[in-house]
């Protein structure tokens, strides 16, 4: 009598488990699971959201230590700074030279370094190597190089171009724009080259060698077969 009622009870929980979809042992992966995600978790609400909400919470008052609500007031004032005017269109200029030549300079090197030349791992290692400096630190080298007493108008001045009583300020003048630019392709040329690399060594190598025995020229294989697999590195 007491084994018919412990298959029927075990029975029973077969029953509710088949039901339900989730076993005891699926339970204890998801509880492991979010175990190891809540360091993540509990870092991304501390640095990320709590702050996103206080800065919206500010957004809407007066200063922060009245905290008296004004509505968009704060953000009327913000557009009608020049300043902000002055610093959306610089944004605006910075971003439609500086993405293009990002990626148009990375698939040609990706094209590049998958193609048979020497010291390719050379080259690989020169355009990754940015990636593993910390951004101030690139920040504090490159006022170095161009400060008005900098590395740049020094080596201008050796080389006759210009005058030691005409030095040049960078960061004041209209080059301001450039050097910016080109800080951050040298930045990000090598995380871009290598979302393209992988886009490229992803393509099947047969696609490639039925193209070549079709007589197909080395753009018509690149723009045919190979540019197909683009749309998602360019999204990245």
């Amino acid at each position: 009598m007491e084994n018919t009622i412990r298959q029927n009870a075990r029975r029973t929980r077969n029953l509710r488990q088949e039901k339900t979809g989730i076993s005891r042992k699926e339970k204890r992966k998801g509880r492991i699971s979010w175990l190891f995600l809540s360091p993540s978790l509990l870092g991304v609400l501390t640095f990320f959201l709590l702050p996103f909400c206080v800065i919206i919470f500010y957004a809407f008052v007066n200063n922060p230590i009245q905290k008296e609500f004004v509505g968009i007031q704060n953000f009327i004032n913000v557009w009608d700074n020049n300043a902000f005017k002055r610093a959306g269109w610089n944004t605006l200029r910075f971003s439609f030279t500086a993405v293009p030549l990002a990626v148009m300079l990375s698939l040609l090197l990706a094209v590049i370094m998958e193609s048979k030349i020497r010291m390719k791992s050379q080259f690989r290692t020169f355009f990754l190597t940015p990636m593993m400096v910390p951004v101030a630190s690139i920040v504090l080298i490159w006022q170095v190089l161009f400060h008005y007493n900098g590395t740049i108008n020094e080596v201008l001045i050796h080389l006759n171009l210009i005058d030691a009583a005409h030095k040049i300020d960078w960061f004041n003048t209209v080059h301001a724009q450039v050097i910016i630019v080109v800080l951050f392709l040298w930045k990000n040329l090598g995380y871009n080259m290598i979302l393209f690399m992988a886009a490229l060594s992803s393509v099947p190598q047969d696609v490639i060698e039925v193209a070549e025995l079709e007589s197909a020229t080395k753009w018509q294989i690149f723009w045919k077969s190979e540019c197909v697999i683009f749309p998602q590195p360019f999204f990245l």
